[in-house]
């Protein structure tokens, strides 16, 4: 699907800061029966605090199953919950989610305000999209974000 680098994701990305797991999940849920494909969202949270990741077929996905490995991947970076297209720059992520996000076309500032928002307990989705940035956006809000933020190089 991609390859270890951020910059193969193609964006621009729509960020939205949740403050609660329900929130996050219904952002989720509501971005996938929009058309919004799996392969085109990323989640990061606190360990500890997964997120039920909605398939098409209605299934969930408990990102916790996935603690163990994540954990072992992530590294110096312990403390994450990563999955969505993100998971698989596991080999990036090495500098830490504000590498990631920096990558992705955040500025530094705003990259460690999201990772310090994440280190506090809240929930980051992220849509990857080129051409459905206003629906991307739209979905957010309305599922609650506190805050929406557009990343792009």
């Amino acid at each position: 699907m991609t390859d270890s680098n951020p910059q193969s994701i193609p964006g621009p990305h729509i960020v939205g800061l949740f403050g609660t797991r329900e929130q996050a999940e219904q952002a989720l849920e509501t971005l996938l029966s929009q058309d919004f494909t799996s392969d085109s969202i990323s989640t990061v949270s606190a360990a500890g605090k997964p997120i039920n990741f909605p398939t098409a077929g209605e299934e969930r996905f408990d990102t916790g199953v996935r603690d163990a490995a994540i954990g072992a991947t992530v590294g110096g970076v312990a403390g994450l919950l990563i999955f969505g297209p993100l998971l698989l720059l596991t080999g990036v992520i090495v500098g830490g989610i504000v590498g990631v996000l920096t990558a992705l076309g955040a500025t530094r500032s705003n990259a460690e305000y999201l990772t310090e928002q994440v280190h506090s307990g809240n929930y980051l989705v992220i849509v990857h999209t080129s051409s459905r940035e206003a629906d991307a956006t739209a979905t957010l809000e309305n599922a609650g974000a506190s805050e929406v933020h557009r990343i792009a190089r």
